[in-house]
């Protein structure tokens, strides 16, 4: 992507999900040996050290579960690297206790004893934080979202305001789909329904909503689950290389460009082709083949400059393996 160059004040902003630090094939629910998790931790530090961005924003981030040794990875990452600030919303965590869940039947512990969520890193000292986790009012109706919140609806967003230059701006880390609710209607439906149900829809509206009221410029980055419509692929069903994912009727990047609150790199907002896109790519890491993870910006900046920081750049530094089964995406912007 080119790179435009300035004299004037820019934000560097890297958005990442971090596959809870299990790694480039790692699944999410397996327990992981703790020198594993530690490297993979460390090559994400790393990593985010040397682009030296003003923001990180971190998704699938474990708080505490016995499967990654209880360690608070938004607190370690902020320690390693060195950035000041940090917030963070558990989207996932045990709200019955153990006893109880066991009683349930089919115990998972990944989903029944974990906490996890979004997380920021920030440069800047932080004046706001906020969190919202999809599900908590999914229905007016309580009893509903009660049931949610017991199978720990585990996807949402963290949102910080700071000050940057004298002006208050806000940065948005979402993490769109929620696993469990997919499993509920498939179970229901018996067919994969990831990216077409009304639920994926109704997060996109609910963000859009918020977006609107939004009174401070916005950046909004993080793992979308969703593909630009002019994408070479859109059924991934059989893919052995990342998820079984099926974006055919997916209309998240479509209400996101007719709302016209948000824009992102012009190739993945409807002016690149199949080709321009590809080289976006973000998953899986090992042989990306969608674009998944996204930076966008209210009109109140402009995009400097958006960067996937694959294999070919700092992460195929001696010492630095794949660390996680989704790029980072790095952009530079300027506050107009």
């Amino acid at each position: 992507m080119n790179k435009l160059m300035t004299k004037t004040r820019t934000i560097k902003v890297l958005t990442w999900n971090l596959n809870t630090g299990h790694g480039p094939r790692g699944n999410v629910r397996d327990r992981i040996g703790r020198d594993v998790l530690i490297e993979n931790l460390d090559r994400i530090a790393l990593v985010i050290k040397t682009v030296n961005p003003d923001f990180a924003c971190l998704q699938e981030v474990d708080f505490r579960w016995a499967g990654t040794h209880n360690i608070n990875q938004r607190r370690y990452l902020r320690e390693a690297t060195g950035m000041p600030q940090a917030a963070s919303t558990m989207h996932h965590r045990r709200i019955i206790s153990n006893f109880v869940a066991k009683l349930i039947g089919n115990y998972i512990p990944s989903i029944f004893e974990r906490y996890f969520g979004t997380a920021i890193l920030s440069k800047f000292p932080i004046i706001q934080r906020t969190g919202y986790t999809f599900g908590q009012d999914f229905s007016r109706y309580e009893t509903i979202n009660e049931v949610l919140k017991l199978l720990n609806e585990s996807k949402g967003y963290t949102k910080i305001e700071v000050e940057v230059d004298g002006r208050r701006i806000s940065v948005m880390d979402v993490h769109l789909v929620s696993d469990i609710m997919y499993h509920v209607f498939k179970y229901l439906t018996k067919r994969d329904i990831y990216g077409i149900t009304f639920v994926k829809e109704w997060q996109v509206q609910r963000v859009l909503r918020y977006i609107a009221a939004e009174r401070n410029p916005l950046i909004l980055a993080g793992d979308l689950n969703s593909i630009p419509p002019e994408s070479e692929r859109t059924d991934f069903a059989g893919d052995t290389n990342g998820d079984h994912d099926n974006y055919t009727r997916d209309k998240t990047m479509r209400l996101i460009r007719e709302s016209g609150l948000i824009r992102t790199f012009p190739i993945l907002f409807g002016e690149g082709n199949a080709a321009d896109i590809s080289r976006c790519n973000t998953y899986p890491t090992l042989g990306p083949n969608r674009v998944l993870d996204y930076i966008f910006v209210t009109p109140h900046f402009e995009i400097l400059d958006c960067e996937v920081l694959t294999g070919h750049g700092i992460l195929a530094e001696p010492g630095i393996a794949m660390p996680s089964d989704h790029l980072p995406v790095l952009a530079t912007v300027r506050l107009i």
